[in-house]
C-alpha cells in the first residue's frame, strides 16, 4: 500500500524537502501538492514536519506504479521523453516521428525519473551542451537510470550509474535495454559514492540540496572536467561561484573542474566556473 500526502501548498521548496523526508514520488499542482511514501509511519513523520500553516491529509492509495495511466511524452531541449506504452506516431504526440531529436524510453517503475521534473531537464540540457564524444560519465542516485541512457545517446563510452536502491539499479537496467543500448553500454549498481575507484569525465547528479552539500567533496573528487548539479530550486546557493540554468523555479549548476596532475585521487579538485 502506498500512502498519499497532499499538502495545500506549490512551494517548490516544501516539495524539495519531501524527497529528503523519503518520499518516493511528487505530483505538482497548481495550488497543492500530492506526495507519495511507501508506508503511513514515514508519510505522518513527513507531514508532522510541515509549517503550521499549511493544511494537509494521508490517504492511502493504489502503488505509484498507476501512475502510467496519466504519463505522457515530455519534450525539452533536443530530447523526447517517453514511457515504452507511448509512442511518436499517435495523433495527440507532441513531436513528429520524423522530426530529429534524441528519444529517451524511460519507465521509472516506483523509482524517481520519469523525465518530466524541471532538474532532469536541466541535467539532460546541460549534458548534451558539455559532453564530448568518448567521454567517461557518472549518474550520481540514478533513479531510473534517464541521464545515464541520454549520455550514452550523447557519444559517452564508459558509462556508470550507481544508486543505493536496488530497485533503481535494476529499472536502470531494463530501461537501457528498452531503448536498444547493450548490457555493458552502462555499468549498473549500488556502489557507495566513496568506494568508487575512478574518476569520471563528466558527473551529474540530481538529488535534494542537503544530499548534494553532505557528498560535495566526494562529488568533486570523482569529476575530471564538468560537475552538473540539480535537484535544488534556482534561488539556493551553493558554496561556490558557478554557472547556472533555470527553469521554472529550479535550478542546475554546471562548475568546470580545473585538470589535475595524475596521481592518486586528492580530497578534491580547483574549480573554475564553466
Amino acid at each position: 500500500m502506498t500512502y498519499l500526502l497532499t499538502i495545500s501548498t506549490d512551494d517548490p521548496a516544501i516539495m524539495d524537502n519531501m524527497w529528503v523526508s523519503g518520499a518516493t514520488g511528487i505530483e505538482e499542482r497548481d495550488h497543492d501538492c500530492r506526495v507519495g511514501f511507501d508506508d503511513l509511519t514515514t508519510a505522518e513523520a513527513a507531514a508532522a514536519a510541515l509549517p503550521a500553516n499549511l493544511t494537509w491529509t494521508i490517504t492511502p492509495v493504489a502503488p505509484l506504479s498507476s501512475w502510467d495511466t496519466y504519463a505522457t511524452v515530455t519534450t525539452h531541449d533536443q530530447f523526447v521523453i517517453r514511457p515504452p506504452w507511448l509512442n511518436l506516431d499517435g495523433p495527440d504526440s507532441p513531436v513528429s516521428p520524423t522530426t530529429g531529436h534524441i528519444e529517451l524510453i524511460v519507465d521509472p517503475g516506483t523509482t524517481f525519473g520519469h523525465g518530466g521534473h524541471p532538474t532532469t531537464q536541466l541535467a539532460l540540457e546541460a549534458l548534451r551542451t558539455h559532453l564530448r564524444p568518448d567521454d567517461s560519465v557518472l549518474d550520481v542516485g540514478c533513479g531510473s537510470g534517464v541521464l545515464a541512457i541520454a549520455a550514452a545517446k550523447l557519444g559517452a563510452t564508459t558509462i556508470r550509474a550507481i544508486d543505493i536502491d536496488l530497485e533503481a539499479v535494476k529499472q536502470t537496467q531494463l530501461n537501457a535495454a528498452a531503448n536498444g543500448l547493450a548490457p555493458e553500454a552502462i555499468e549498473a549498481s549500488a556502489t557507495r559514492l566513496h568506494d568508487l575507484a575512478s574518476t569520471f569525465d563528466i558527473v551529474v547528479a540530481n538529488m535534494a540540496r542537503p544530499v548534494l552539500l553532505e557528498h560535495l567533496d566526494e562529488l568533486r573528487t570523482c569529476t575530471n572536467r564538468v560537475l552538473i548539479l540539480t535537484g535544488m530550486l534556482a534561488t539556493d546557493p551553493l558554496p561556490f561561484q558557478e554557472n547556472s540554468l533555470q527553469l521554472g523555479d529550479w535550478g542546475c549548476h554546471v562548475l568546470t573542474i580545473r585538470p589535475r596532475p595524475s596521481h592518486p585521487r586528492p580530497a578534491g579538485g580547483d574549480i573554475d566556473t564553466a
